[in-house]
């Protein structure tokens, strides 16, 4: 424990201390004897820090009294043996109310988008197409192993940790043990996060451990297992068509499930609305997304934000639009998908010509109008087809733009940051709080190469703590390869431009929203 200035005191080893029911009170809190040097912390101990907050949303790092989900941590317990820990924990016994009462509704605001007038068509309509789809919520499958380390070094306050976030940790961290921002130094530790498991949940546990630190002066490692839930989203969709299946007007309403604590709320709102927005044209479009509140684990980033959950919804709903007007569903999308100005003020996608330019040339190569005629025929029969004949269970198509990143709008996609050097030596440091796969770094590196003409064994990264990283905010929705490319090309070409005219070492910074 010495690599990095670690204290030799005693190490702490913690636990955590999770609630076994859903909603409800904890009575009391019944502990078994602790031996010295063995320490409990908990939502008393943290006052009015108790709170991660996450722009304009918060999480409670222990529960204040009241249980909101299942699992919530309740209490921390610390010691320097990890065996007695486990056992003292499972002697640990709490007397809980469980509540009856129905949840409140969520405070916040519901997100409308919309155009056209709903209650007014020029065409006579014929018929409705009105259907629900549900995208549940769902869990990795694996618990995930979290190690935290703090430890005091001087006037700092050091931490290891797995986390897509650094200096969401960092600043966690400051405000709930009441110091500078400078003060706080993170390590950040590979990870491997296909599901966005390292990134909130450091930033609790870093926050517990380092309290802990704070409080019993001595060095902690906090290990613990949990899953990472994804947001359950229930859309309602009902299309006005025309007397020849032209859609006309159509209505919406997603509900998103965020379990007890909502987080990027905002931000999921939007991402959910530009996933409902159909490709078709329409006269009329109306829209809503709403949270609500359930007694399960918060619920947000699963690989994306919501955006994929409603595509979904938008295209079976497509392919069921097909179906009432009886046509090929290829047919109907390149013969109804059009521009729409509003669509496009909302979220830039592929020219709509290119995409149905596209659907048609799929649609050739796959044969999907005759695997298409033959999936409805079988259908109707009694014998039915093989089903080692893939379309004999089967036929669809379903397309859409691809989102990676945050809105313009969100604070998270501006502040963004990353800075690249070149020194005397031509090496060049990049600068970022991301922590790259080697493939990312591959991509990375072949920019800086094409770009500045360098070998590749000349770029590095700057030392990896938050004292010399700057921040590039949360490293989800493939931001690390889609933004930072564009981000690292307009360094280096604003270093090849100033190259030969000014001393070296030459650095350039560019921030999201530059770009």
């Amino acid at each position: 424990m010495a690599e990095k200035g670690k204290t030799d005191s005693q190490l702490l080893y913690g636990v955590i201390v999770r609630a076994t029911i859903e909603r409800g009170s904890i009575l009391a809190t019944t502990l078994p004897p602790l031996k010295e040097g063995f320490y409990t912390l908990d939502a008393k101990d943290l006052g009015n820090n108790n709170l991660i907050a996450v722009g304009t949303d918060h999480l409670p790092l222990f529960a204040p009294g009241e249980i909101s989900y299942k699992g919530e941590p309740i209490m921390a317990l610390f010691g320097p043996d990890k065996e007695v820990l486990a056992l003292l924990a499972d002697e640990i016994e709490f007397d809980y109310q469980i509540s009856q009462e129905e949840l409140p509704p969520s405070e916040i605001e519901p997100l409308k988008f919309g155009w056209g007038d709903m209650q007014a068509s020029s065409e006579e309509e014929e018929s409705v197409v009105e259907k629900s789809y549900i995208d549940r919520p769902t869990a990795t499958l694996e618990d995930t192993l979290f190690k935290v380390s703090t430890w005091i070094d001087g006037e700092l306050l050091k931490i290891e940790a797995p986390t897509q976030w650094p200096f969401h940790l960092r600043d966690t961290v400051a405000h709930v043990c009441n110091r500078t921002q400078k003060s706080v130094v993170v390590y950040p530790q590979e990870h491997f996060s296909p599901k966005d498991e390292k990134l909130l949940l450091p930033s609790l546990l870093a926050s517990i451990a380092a309290m802990a630190t704070k409080k019993f002066g001595q060095p902690v490692e906090l290990m613990t297992t949990f899953p990472t839930f994804k947001s359950g989203v229930t859309v309602w969709r009902k299309t006005y068509l025309s007397t020849k299946g032209k859609p006309l007007r159509e209505e919406v309403k997603a509900i998103i499930d965020q379990g007890a604590f909502p987080l990027f709320s905002q931000e999921m709102m939007a991402q959910t609305m530009a996933g409902l927005i159909p490709l078709y044209q329409l006269e009329a479009f109306s829209a809503e997304v709403e949270v609500v509140l359930s007694p399960t684990y918060p619920a947000h980033f699963f690989g994306d934000l919501g955006y994929s959950s409603t595509l979904f919804s938008s295209e079976a709903h497509t392919s069921n639009l097909a179906v009432a007007a009886q046509m090929v569903s290829t047919n109907w999308r390149t013969k109804y998908y059009g521009e729409s100005r509003p669509r496009n003020e909302y979220m830039e996608t592929l020219p709509i010509p290119k995409l149905r330019d596209l659907i048609g040339e799929t649609g050739t190569v796959a044969d999907f109008s005759r695997h298409s005629a033959v999936y409805k025929l079988q259908k109707r029969t009694k014998q039915h087809l093989s089903p080692f004949f893939n379309y004999s269970r089967g036929v669809g198509i379903a397309c859409g733009g691809g989102l990676s990143g945050f809105s313009t709008t969100s604070a998270l996609h501006t502040a963004s940051k990353i800075s690249v050097t070149l020194d005397a030596n031509n090496e060049v440091t990049i600068n970022t709080s991301y922590y790259p796969s080697q493939k990312t770094f591959s991509l990375w590196r072949s920019i800086i190469i094409e770009e500045l003409a360098l070998e590749k064994e000349t770029i590095v990264f700057v030392a990896n703590d938050t004292s010399q990283m700057v921040d590039s905010g949360p490293e989800v929705l493939s931001l690390d390869v889609e933004r930072s490319v564009a981000m690292l090309t307009h360094c280096c070409q604003a270093i090849k431009r100033k190259q030969f005219q000014e001393p070296l070492p030459i650095s350039e910074a560019v921030s999201a929203k530059m770009i």
